[in-house]
């Protein structure tokens, strides 16, 4: 089998996509199934398994290089649609696996736009697609295409069996919120509004809140204004590679209030950790509260300030087991190297069902 990953998205670091494409090419390649990756732009990383970037001339590529199966990652992209047509005249099957790109919330942004590309294009490269692969069951029943054939393919990356737990040897409960500044779309207005609503009503010492990402020096700006007076919350830039592992560390329990997500990749590196979260419906972890490695909130700054105050309170009281039912979850759930056995299952069937 041989296939091709299409990505649209700058493959960079602190880029989610990126981090479960290059896990996953990996993982498959290391079972001999032939993988590589078309990025649509350049890129600075060395990616050795993936193809030119800029191509001028699809058909001739996709007449030189066969392919077996495609999978597209992201939708918004016009190449997207014309690749799709050669596909479809050499009756090579493709998925589409959306990131969130499907989710009802996420057309509420630049709806218009949005709208006319699917009226105009989208709608039929998607409908003719082989099948969608969603991450969970929450992110396939928030879609606005339900009734879609579909696979459930969840997000894997490497996890160390070894890894220790974090270390809970302070008093105090450090939240933190570890993602793109990006109002808008992760929920940052409501966050900031239900700590502050936290704060209010908490007698004593309160949580800490630091907050590290990087965004538009429009969206950190009015990060930091809305913040200037609340002592109690941090702003520290973006966090990668070790800087990113010693913020882990020092981190009890994460926050994620987005307004959609597809399935972010941050929940597996902290749940691996010992880390619980926080999440709204948008992220697609709503689950988490039923399994016991997370608190469920609505994006309302009251709702926000009852889950932080639940969740501080549940976490003191229970340190280690919650660490301890969170690296366990990790394990079961998102480990690529029993994730990639439901990838190839899906790509054979995907296979079979075209023939």
């Amino acid at each position: 089998m041989k296939v091709l990953q299409i990505v649209g998205v700058n493959f960079k670091h602190g880029n989610g996509i990126t981090a479960i494409i290059d896990e996953l090419v990996k993982a498959l390649l290391k079972k001999d199934i032939q993988s590589e990756v078309m990025l649509l732009k350049p890129t600075k990383l060395e990616v050795p398994y993936s193809v030119h970037a800029s191509i001028i001339d699809y058909h001739i590529f996709f007449t030189n290089n066969q392919y077996d199966l495609v999978v597209f990652h992201g939708l918004f992209y016009k190449e997207y649609v014309k690749i799709g047509r050669i596909l479809r005249k050499k009756n090579t099957p493709y998925l589409i696996k959306p990131h969130s790109s499907l989710m009802k919330l996420s057309h509420k942004k630049s709806f218009l736009k949005k709208k006319i590309a699917f009226a105009l294009y989208l709608n039929s490269f998607v409908r003719k697609s082989n099948a969608l692969v969603f991450s969970n069951e929450e992110e396939h029943i928030n879609s606005i295409f339900k009734k879609h054939k579909y696979y459930l393919e969840p997000n894997g990356l490497s996890i160390d069996k070894t890894l220790k737990l974090k270390k809970n040897d302070h008093e105090e409960v450090n939240l933190l919120f570890l993602s793109r500044i990006d109002f808008r779309h992760k929920g940052i207005d409501f966050l900031i509004a239900g700590y502050k609503k936290y704060i209010e009503r908490t007698k004593g010492e309160v949580a800490k809140l630091t907050i590290y990402g990087i965004g538009s020096e429009k969206q950190e700006k009015k990060l930091a204004k809305l913040i200037k007076d609340v002592p109690s919350i941090t702003f520290n830039g973006p966090a990668f590679g070790k800087e990113k592992e010693k913020v882990l560390e020092n981190s009890d329990i994460l926050m994620l209030t987005s307004r959609y997500e597809g399935f972010p990749t941050i929940f597996i590196d902290v749940l691996m950790r010992g880390i619980p979260v926080i999440v709204t419906p948008g992220t697609n972890a709503a689950y988490f509260q039923k399994e016991g490695v997370g608190w469920l909130c609505n994006l309302s700054s009251n709702s926000i300030a009852n889950a932080i105050e639940k969740a501080v309170n549940e976490y003191t009281s229970n340190k280690s087991e919650i660490a301890l039912t969170c690296k366990n979850f990790a394990l079961h759930n998102f480990d690529i190297e029993k994730n990639i056995e439901i990838t190839i299952d899906i790509y054979n069937t995907a296979l079979k069902s075209n023939n």
